[in-house]
């Protein structure tokens, strides 16, 4: 039995050319995999860090859920403790009988920044808490083991 036949073939079965493609792509799912499951832990920096978060249109019943030293989490990641809370009314935009538009605080609604601080993982690809990037602009979903409530980051400070 030959080892290519006159077709191109391994030993009368794989193409040459087939062959070449599946080991193509054995190599790409390899490389892709440990790119994904790489963390780059090694090489990171632990940091203290200070993130303000923002709840916005919060219920009025989240107005006394968050409080300073709670323990706050992502999941289950262990995100922080916070450090402090601000509550202020949400604003709203009415139009006036004339049309004009009127700035108006809502009774039903509020806005929470909460300040919390962390050990955050610091490298070249930005900022992380545990499996999750923590970047101005991105919203997490967060718990202090009672509340919980999607918060966009506002601020980073120490990092």
């Amino acid at each position: 039995m030959k080892l290519i036949d006159e077709k191109g073939r391994l030993f009368g079965k794989l193409n040459l050319f087939d062959l070449v493609v599946i080991l193509l792509v054995i190599v790409g799912i390899i490389g892709m995999a440990t790119r994904l499951i790489s963390t780059d832990r090694e090489t990171a920096e632990m940091k203290t860090a200070t993130y303000q978060i923002e709840i916005t249109s919060a219920q009025e019943c989240f107005k006394t859920a968050y409080k300073v030293g709670d323990t706050l989490y992502e999941g289950d990641t262990l995100l922080g403790t916070v450090t402090a809370v601000e509550v202020t009314p949400n604003k709203a935009v009415q139009l006036t009988a004339d049309g004009t538009p009127k700035e108006i605080e809502s009774k039903l609604a509020c806005d929470i920044k909460l300040t919390f601080t962390t050990e955050q993982f610091h490298n070249d690809g930005g900022y992380s808490i545990g499996t999750a990037e923590w970047l101005a602009g991105t919203s997490h979903v967060i718990s202090n083991g009672f509340a919980v409530s999607t918060a966009t980051v506002r601020d980073i400070k120490g990092a």
